[in-house]
């Protein structure tokens, strides 16, 4: 089989193209594949779920434990709810979590996965004003996680919890969230910004010297997007609980 892919990955770069295993090394899939395990995860909760992309990656890599999504736009909602329907391990819920309990304005941006609480910085956002231009806001329903913890996993017994927030620039709104229940958090993946396409949205240093503040210690960083001159615009970054923490 290591010849068979060996030859195989000599034919396809000779036309830009490479085999690799799945997942790639060192990137967000790859990282969590290991992470999960090493924490002994048996619930992530999944917050700004989207279509459910996140929760058919945990699937595709092997994760077999619970997932909790959270997607407040409607019509993401309804594709998202329709993806999990059929796992009894993975439940959604209508609703955007931050720091205070209430009802906000989201900007619905032409792409939806660029939907966020923050105006947009199209200034910042190059190649990606296009995709962040807000077409509409619509008023949606916001709790505390805090507030809605144990609802959201009283069908799971003795939780370990792992969460990845990707609410676009507003993922330390939801930690905050958490209020003192932030301690129960093994590990967490959130989006830092070298170069933030958001107004209000912390910087990367910033972003890394909070969560330190937290009690977490980073354990991979991962690109996600590039500018026209190929740097680095935002890294996936999954942290875990640090062994001194309480």
């Amino acid at each position: 089989m290591v010849g068979i892919v060996a030859n195989l990955r000599r034919l396809v770069r000779g036309i830009g193209l490479d085999v690799v295993s799945y997942p790639r090394w060192n990137t967000a899939p790859w990282a969590l594949k290991h992470l999960l395990p090493q924490l002994r995860i048996t619930c992530v909760l999944d917050v700004g779920g989207h279509h459910g992309e996140y929760g058919l990656m945990l699937r595709e890599m092997g994760y077999q434990g619970h997932i909790v999504s959270f997607e407040p736009v409607p019509e993401s909602f309804a594709v998202l709810k329709e993806r999990c329907a059929g796992d009894p391990r993975w439940h959604a819920h209508p609703y955007a979590l931050g720091a205070e309990a209430g009802v906000l304005p989201l900007h619905i941006t032409r792409e939806s996965d660029f939907v966020s609480f923050l105006d947009p910085d199209l200034e910042r956002g190059g190649h990606f004003a296009t995709a962040l231009a807000v077409e509409r806001s619509q008023e949606v329903p916001v709790k505390r996680l805090d507030e809605v913890l144990d609802d959201c996993i009283a069908h799971i017994s003795d939780p370990v919890l792992f969460l990845k927030s990707d609410t676009q620039g507003y993922d330390f709104h939801v930690l905050e969230g958490l209020g003192a229940r932030i301690g129960e958090i093994r590990g967490l993946q959130i989006e830092v910004a070298l170069q933030p396409l958001y107004r209000g949205m912390k910087g990367f240093n910033e972003s890394i010297s909070t969560l330190g503040e937290l009690g977490f210690e980073l354990f991979c960083l991962s690109p996600i997007t590039h500018d026209e001159s190929y740097r680095v615009i935002e890294y996936d970054c999954l942290m875990r609980r640090a062994p001194t923490s309480t």
